[in-house]
């Protein structure tokens, strides 16, 4: 559904976090699966994030440093 990549204000360059909203929840347990995996060398971390009065549901993703 969306993705908003997290930037720093002042340079523009992301900050190694972006939210995800999915309109088919049946990918959502694909996408927690890949918490841990490697992207460019760096170790994805994947967890579910439920906002308050929000139907939709948002994964978080950070590369860990």
């Amino acid at each position: 559904d969306f993705v908003r990549i997290v930037r720093d204000r002042a340079t523009g360059v992301g900050k190694g976090i972006a939210f995800v909203a999915f309109k088919e929840t049946a990918v959502i347990p694909i996408a927690l699966k890949m918490d841990g995996s490697d992207f460019g060398g760096r170790q994805l971390r994947v967890s579910r994030v439920q906002k308050k009065n929000k139907v939709r549901i948002i994964l978080a993703l950070k590369l860990a440093p």
